[in-house]
């Protein structure tokens, strides 16, 4: 049973003896906004006015709330659906179109409110009753209730909102005009200055298809630096734009075309081959260079050419396998991976191996081993390696098939129905397969016992890592494996960078790329992949709060079981540097060739179609947009 402390100015504290009955269960936030004004939520889904005095409960809402502020005499309560403005003396509610509007067009299917308290998106009231400030990464919003305006006060990309690592969790509107944030590394005022430009001259030009929050972080850092520089950042595909890929790449292929290319680009999911080919991006070399120490150069130097560096990836994931050590041993393609599961098939008829519940799964967990062959050395799909590949991908779902029970594939599509509904349908399953992130295929259904088999990308250091080592500490007699490709072990580079060779700012360009890979940038762990800087990995191995992470598992059956990660150990760590040296083989997650193997391959693997015509349809398919 949890205890209510109610804290005064003055630090005071005194228990607040509030009673929930069963259905409520207990109330787990809160919203001081005056005296007579304290409201909490439940966990039954209503909102409560609590008396200061004796801790009485009265209902007034039935509603999930993320934030709630006081503007006036009335209540702007923020929710995920949108803004409700609430009137407790008549309980009437309305909404402000505006705000809505506001809410719809840049949070469409952004979680308003984090697992760690963090806000995407602050309210707080004005002081004369109408006005209301939202506070987001892109800066301060003002608007009147029931006004027709939404102006921006502050812009987010010359302060410290725009920093990923500045997670809200409060805000206020001071009468002298000036805003405080409390952010979970300290309290913030912003301040108006009139001898400050609104804007710098120096602008630097930056793009990325999706929004990259690395690349905020780095913005950040680097205005820090350079305060005369303004960096304008655009997203090619904004959150509730409705712009598709094809429509971004065509605006951004229209604006290189015209001589307006952004300075720095992000290269995910961009034609990067055929932007050195028409000389379109600058040799990094004189920026990377200096750094040569500092970085996994078998990965950074992926994109060099007849001496010249022309894109480094910032980040990168490793194809990795987990599982028995005989068995991993003996997986060097996906010929021999078909080989094994069909050997567990055989020592397990029941149950799942690999967690691959459809064919599409099974594409994809296959994929990524062997998307390296699809292209020949002229860059042409290759038709007999795409055969191979349905072929033993064939024989891999058909093991994995026939012991897989009709409930467990009910249970396992529920979930990936509501992954993809909580991310917009904006990350694309085969390219973020991983240990943890993604439900049932990953190491923690190894560690019970309930796959045999763990294929996937391993992408970061703290609980990625440290699950699968937890599992073969658990299990004893496992390991883990990368596979072999051309020049080296597999890997995936994520966020790819390159600068505009028609730039006229390529030395700014230069000193944000050099803050991008640098050891301050890249020493937290987002679990999205490892970083290219040596000492911002060596930052990532150390456990410095000392903690054990714990995880709660239903299996099939009903049992709760929780699992324990350990942190890795520093032998661990040493071993993972040592086997990241030995990567030098890079492969595909996504895209136009990944999505339409994936496609093409669904049919193969359901019989409407053999692995010759699949591989046939899918040279035919991609012949053209291959060639653009």
């Amino acid at each position: 049973k949890p205890t209510y402390l109610l804290i005064d100015s003055e630090g005071n504290q005194r228990e607040l003896p509030i009673q929930c009955d069963s259905e409520t269960g207990y109330l787990n936030r809160f919203w001081y906004l005056r005296e007579g004004m304290l409201y909490g939520q439940g966990f039954d889904g209503n909102v409560y006015q609590i008396s200061e005095t004796d801790g009485s409960m009265k209902k007034v809402l039935d509603m999930w709330l993320v934030h709630m502020t006081a503007v006036g005499d009335r209540l702007l309560l923020t929710h995920q659906e949108g803004f409700t403005i609430y009137d407790p003396a008549t309980g009437e509610q309305t909404e402000d179109a505006v705000l809505n509007e506001f809410l719809e067009k840049n949070f469409n299917g952004v979680d308003l409110l984090g697992n760690t308290g963090v806000y995407s998106l602050l309210a707080a009231g004005g002081e004369d009753g109408q006005t209301v400030y939202l506070a987001c990464q892109d800066g301060i919003y003002s608007h009147v209730l029931g006004g027709s305006l939404m102006e921006q006060v502050v812009d987010g990309s010359m302060t410290s909102l725009s920093d990923p690592r500045y997670g809200m969790v409060g805000m206020a509107a001071l009468d002298s005009g000036e805003f405080l944030v409390l952010m979970i590394n300290g309290l913030f005022r912003y301040t108006y200055d009139p001898d400050i430009a609104a804007v710098p001259e120096k602008q630097l030009q930056v793009y990325s298809l999706r929004e990259n929050q690395l690349l905020r972080q780095a913005i950040t850092l680097y205005r820090k630096r350079h305060p005369e520089v303004y960096v304008n950042y655009t997203v090619g595909m904004d959150a509730g734009s409705g712009v598709t890929r094809e429509d971004a790449l065509k605006t951004l292929n229209t604006q290189i075309a015209a001589g307006n290319s952004p300075d720095l680009m992000v290269l995910d999911e961009l034609p990067v081959d055929s932007y050195v080919e028409k000389g379109l991006l600058a040799d990094l070399g004189r920026w990377l260079d200096p750094m040569e120490e500092e970085l996994f150069t078998n990965v950074t130097s992926l994109y060099q050419k007849d001496a010249h560096l022309y894109a480094v990836p910032v980040k990168f994931m490793i194809p990795t396998i987990l599982g028995s050590r005989d068995t991993v041993e003996q997986i060097r393609d996906v010929t021999t991976m078909a080989d094994q599961i069909e050997a567990l098939r055989g020592q397990f008829p029941e149950g799942s191996i690999t967690a691959a519940c459809s064919a599409r799964e099974m594409l994809e967990l296959s994929g990524i081993y062997d998307s390296w062959k699809w292209l020949d050395e002229r860059g042409r799909v290759d038709e007999a390696a795409l055969e191979t590949f349905f072929n033993e991908a064939r024989r891999s779902w058909e093991a994995e098939k026939a012991g897989l029970s009709g409930r467990s594939v009910e249970i396992h599509e529920e979930y990936v129905r509501e992954w993809n509904e909580s991310r917009d349908g904006r990350l694309s399953l085969g390219r973020y397969y991983d240990f943890f992130m993604y439900g049932d295929t990953n190491a923690m259904y190894y560690y019970m016992g309930e796959q045999r088999l763990t294929l996937g990308f391993l992408n970061g250091m703290s609980i990625n890592f440290g699950m699968l080592t937890s599992a073969i500490k658990k299990t004893g007699q496992s390991d883990y494996r990368f596979l072999p490709g051309k020049d080296g072990m597999l890997f995936l580079p994520v966020m790819s960078v390159g600068i505009s060779n028609n730039s006229a700012e390529q030395e700014l360009a230069g000193e944000l790329l050099t803050v991008l890979l640098s050891e301050e940038n890249l020493k937290e762990d987002y679990t999205d992949g490892f970083p290219v800087n040596r000492k911002a990995l060596a930052a990532q191995s150390v456990n410095e709060d000392g903690n054990v992470y714990s995880s709660y598992v239903v299996a099939e059956d009903g049992v709760q079981e929780e699992i324990t990660m350990d942190w890795p150990s520093e032998e661990e760590c040493r071993q993972l540097a040592e086997r990241i040296e030995e990567l030098g083989c890079p492969v595909i997650g996504g895209g136009t060739l990944w999505d339409a193997v994936m496609d093409t391959g669904v049919k193969v693997l359901e019989g409407e179609m053999t692995a010759a015509e699949g591989a046939e349809e899918i040279v035919r398919k991609t012949a053209i947009e291959m060639a653009e």
